[in-house]
């Protein structure tokens, strides 16, 4: 008998506790969350009234009463209309058959980010939902003064994805978020999209991510980020924007953003160009199918070194001639392989020397070679790194070979 109540008991409280926990505490209809798919950051019209890059909202932009001071930022969020987020054909990226937008662009200015997240609320019926955010978009303007107030309420908050990438561009931030693209549905997933192909090439910068950035500005650490700009249709992501202390000092190319990664060892793919041997006037090129790049302090007599080691896989992609060229001749393969040893060597020196004289911002991150490698000589130059930084003398050596070179004889 006292086994049949105790069973029963049993059964009870199973039932019981099923019933509590059959809901979940925050529980929120999907089609009732403004999903915030893409961030843009601008300089508010108040403060650059009169400037010529003032930025005209007309009907997208409220000028909120802020709580205390005047309005700096102008912040724009990107929500998808989910009753239009639907599959289209061809050529309708960013908009629905019937030519209605898919996305709607919010801008509120204010002083903070989460004030003005507050604002939305007055605009929009659901409220803003950050962790599907995609990508973030600083302007220029924003960038030269400083990122850290008006990112730190989007570093801080927990609902915000760490993986989010974070772009500048030189015009206005929210005209990225304007573009409607040709494939993806959203301007927001295109950009975050676009850095997924560092493994074809090595000209857009590759730690790119807000937890990435954020760790950096607690260090007080240079780092690039993404530069991205528009034509008004697409979106081209191509060389970087630097940062010291916290602000945006310059810019480089391209391809300065190619040898940046040789010398961080975040090569994933690319190519390298040289003249033909013996054939100056055709081009040779190689695909990168792996590089592993490794740095190492010398000090001497209070002077750093940095030797820096880089071994290179390449396969032989196109020959640019009029006619094909046996490329299986020893003396050719040799020639090809010291010409693109010598060609990344020089890239990467010029990259480095240039970033060294004119920014003296350590992006390669060889502070982490000095302080696992020469921890002692780290200790007492840490705090003012990036000047001992501009005088580091470099020694590169890069290897190079070829491991495939096609399919014609």
């Amino acid at each position: 008998m006292k086994c049949k109540v105790k069973k029963l008991y049993i059964l009870l409280l199973l039932i019981l506790t099923t019933s509590i926990m059959s809901g979940c505490w925050d529980y929120f209809e999907v089609e009732q969350r403004g999903y915030v798919l893409g961030v843009a950051i601008d300089r508010s019209s108040i403060i650059d009234k009169g400037k010529e890059n003032e930025i005209a909202y007309n009907r997208e932009l409220e000028e909120m009463e802020v709580e205390e001071g005047n309005t700096k930022y102008a912040y724009t969020i990107q929500v998808p209309i989910t009753a239009r987020a639907q599959i289209q054909p061809s050529g309708q990226g960013g908009s629905d058959g019937g030519g209605k937008k898919k996305v709607w662009n919010l801008t509120v200015a204010g002083n903070s980010f989460f004030e003005a997240q507050r604002e939305y609320s007055t605009r929009i019926d659901y409220p803003p939902f950050f962790e599907h955010i995609q990508a973030i978009v600083i302007s220029e303007d924003v960038a030269r003064r400083g990122i850290i107030e008006p990112l730190d309420m989007l570093a801080r908050d927990s609902e915000m994805r760490r993986r989010v990438k974070v772009f500048v561009t030189s015009g206005e931030a929210r005209k990225l978020l304007d573009i409607e693209p040709k494939i993806d549905d959203y301007s927001s997933v295109y950009l975050a999209n676009l850095t997924d192909n560092i493994s074809k090439t090595s000209r857009m910068a590759q730690r790119t991510d807000l937890g990435g950035m954020a760790k950096s500005l607690h260090s007080n650490r240079s780092f690039i980020l993404p530069r991205v700009t528009t034509n008004g249709e697409e979106v081209k992501c191509a060389g970087g924007a630097v940062f010291k202390k916290g602000k945006m000092v310059g810019w480089i190319g391209g391809l300065d953003v190619n040898y940046v990664n040789w010398a961080a060892d975040s090569v994933k793919g690319g190519t390298i160009v040289v003249p033909m041997p013996d054939h100056p006037g055709d081009l040779l090129t190689f695909e990168i199918s792996k590089a592993d790049t490794k740095v190492r302090p010398e000090v001497s007599d209070g002077n750093i070194t940095l030797h820096i080691k880089s071994n290179v896989k390449v396969n032989i992609a196109e020959q640019l001639r009029d006619d094909f060229y046996n490329t299986f001749y020893e003396e050719f393969v040799n020639k090809s392989q010291k010409a693109a040893e010598e060609k990344v060597a020089k890239g990467m020196k010029d990259t480095i020397e240039y970033v060294q004289r004119e920014y003296g911002a350590d992006v390669f991150f060889f502070y982490n070679a000095m302080e696992r490698y020469a921890p002692d000589t780290w200790d007492s130059v840490k705090d003012n790194w990036d000047e001992v930084f501009k005088e580091v003398k470099l020694n590169i050596d890069v290897d190079v070979k070829i491991t495939q070179r096609g399919l014609i004889k």
